[in-house]
């Protein structure tokens, strides 16, 4: 006859939550065999459980089967605990056929010594207002040592793996397990198999009810570190435990009506909590799948932020390194001009003006890669001083009159009507932006002219260059001044131009705050360029 004291429905709470966790773990563990290796040792505890059950409810006749059955699955516990230390949290090579035998054969040796002899459970008793009895046959210490070395061989092992483990998540994974085994199997030893044997019946069911730290532990380390989170895990238990208490009720209704009515209500039920688990589930895949790229992004630019920065480090070693010389060549190219190394032929003048031109292009082109690597290193130094920008601006225009001439172009300064034109800049810097705009104008106009005016509006001046060279589109003129970006028909005109030079004069006027602008009435229409600086000493 079945008891219904507290313990015993302490003891099917147990086997509940261990029967739901051991679904949660089959349905959503990602590595199959130890899950289902896992799941066996489930099975083991859930049967060690039930046994303890109708154990404590069993008949005179019925006692002894379930204190046999009580011990055999015991020992189960322990051999499918051992197997599984081979196969967490990786299977060891092999290890499925090598070590089956070995360790559930002797178990299945002892379960039939438990069945069929009393060598190890003699007797049993059923005491109507305590526990019931067991009387231990003279081999009982033989499955005592048994039950000892498997659980503690296999702490061994899990130990060592832990002192092995590299991976953060596979420590994590095998602490969780080593709680919830160490604190269930101990407490078990002592109130299931020691305390009986010396006679104290008292508590051996404890073991039963800290058995589940023992699944709740271990299936949080097989699948916490795959797709769960506390969301997955609480909606799953709650449904499991719905699903088992309508089922229940449908079972135990007094009449065939209310099992019609709870059998309506478990399957409505059933079917509501499969599609609330699976909402739930893929909301949680989705945002780890977020969280997965977003990681794989952040990697992504940290090195290409490591991959710039050698970039940047490279350009200004070799742009550096290449100065020097392109420097010398240039000088050299003027001496020779100059005739300080003696008269030479037209034809080598001309070869070595040709020289001399191809060396300064070169230079402002390294020049352009210098001042790139100094701007995104954070380099670029201002010396800022009281300037005429006028003067400044003028004085460019007169050192590029020459190169106009030669293209037959009118390259023109307009000097504005004001009387004060300083500002504070570095005018060094502020001048490569004038040698750029009004060279790049030079290059792209093929015939006409090329006018460069300076203004002084309210605070601010304006330097103004304009041609009547090849013109932009809106495309070409949104992407003018970003690095390595060329108008689209730019190499028709020009097959040495980086795409630097105006990026440079940009970062360059940007930090004495002011702005340049670029605009053009389209393709042949010409261009025009604007710089505005704060004026003031």
């Amino acid at each position: 006859m079945f008891i219904t004291d507290p313990i015993s429905v302490f003891l099917g709470v147990s086997a509940a939550v261990s029967a739901t966790f051991g679904a949660v773990l089959i349905y959503h563990g990602q590595a199959r065999r130890v899950s289902l290796v896992y799941a066996v040792n489930i099975v083991m505890i859930l049967w060690w459980v039930w046994s303890m059950f109708f154990y404590r409810g069993a008949s005179p006749e019925t006692v002894l089967f379930w204190a046999k059955m009580l011990y055999i699955s015991a020992s189960f516990i322990a051999s499918s605990f051992f197997y599984f230390t081979f196969i967490f949290p990786e299977p060891e090579k092999g290890v499925f056929k090598r070590k089956f035998l070995p360790i559930f054969t002797p178990n299945i040796v002892l379960a039939a010594l438990i069945t069929f002899s009393p060598w190890i459970i003699s007797d049993a008793a059923v005491q109507i207002h305590n526990e019931n009895t067991i009387v231990f046959g003279q081999w009982y210490w033989i499955y005592v040592l048994y039950i000892l070395f498997f659980f503690l061989y296999g702490f061994i092992r899990i130990f060592r793996k832990y002192l092995k483990a590299i991976d953060k998540t596979e420590r994590t994974q095998i602490i969780f397990l080593l709680i919830g085994y160490a604190v269930g199997a101990n407490i078990s030893f002592a109130t299931n198999l020691l305390a009986p044997w010396f006679g104290y019946f008292g508590l051996n069911w404890v073991g039963q009810t800290t058995s589940v730290l023992m699944i709740v532990f271990t299936t949080y380390a097989i699948v916490r570190h795959h797709l769960f989170d506390a969301r997955i895990i609480t909606t799953e238990l709650l449904t499991f435990f719905l699903w088992i208490l309508l089922l229940s009720r449908t079972l135990l209704a007094s009449s065939l009506q209310e099992q019609l009515i709870e059998g309506v209500v478990f399957l409505l039920t059933l079917i509501l909590g499969i599609f609330l688990i699976r909402s739930v589930i893929h909301e949680v895949r989705a945002r780890e799948e977020i969280e997965r790229l977003a990681k794989d992004l952040e990697k992504a630019n940290k090195r290409l932020r490591e991959l710039d920065q050698l970039k940047s480090e490279f350009l200004s070693i070799a742009s550096h390194q290449m100065r020097s010389p392109l420097t010398a060549i240039k000088g050299y190219a003027s001496l020779i001009l100059e005739g300080s190394y003696g008269a030479v032929s037209e034809t080598v003048r001309q070869a070595v003006d040709k020289m001399g031109t191809a060396t300064e292009g070169m230079i402002s082109v390294v020049e352009n890669f210098l001042n790139v690597s100094r701007i995104e290193q954070g380099r670029m130094k201002y010396d800022l001083a009281p300037q005429d920008v006028r003067a400044l601006v003028h004085e460019t225009v007169d050192e590029l009159l020459p190169i106009a001439e030669k293209k037959n172009l009118t390259l023109s300064f307009k000097p504005g009507i004001a009387n004060n034109y300083v500002a504070n800049i570095d005018s060094d810097k502020l001048k490569q932006v004038f040698i750029n705009l009004i060279d790049n104008s030079i290059k792209y106009t093929e015939k006409g002219s090329v006018t460069v005016s300076v203004e002084k509006k309210e605070k601010n001046i304006t330097v103004t260059v304009n041609d009547t060279g090849v013109g932009m589109t809106e495309n070409d003129i949104a992407r003018l001044f970003k690095k390595f970006s060329r108008a689209r028909d730019a190499n028709e005109v020009n097959v040495k131009g980086t795409g630097l030079g105006l990026y440079v004069a940009k970062e360059i006027v940007e930090a004495h705050k002011g702005t340049v602008e670029a605009r053009s009435n389209g393709k042949g229409g010409g261009s025009t360029f604007t710089v505005t600086i704060p004026a003031g000493a």
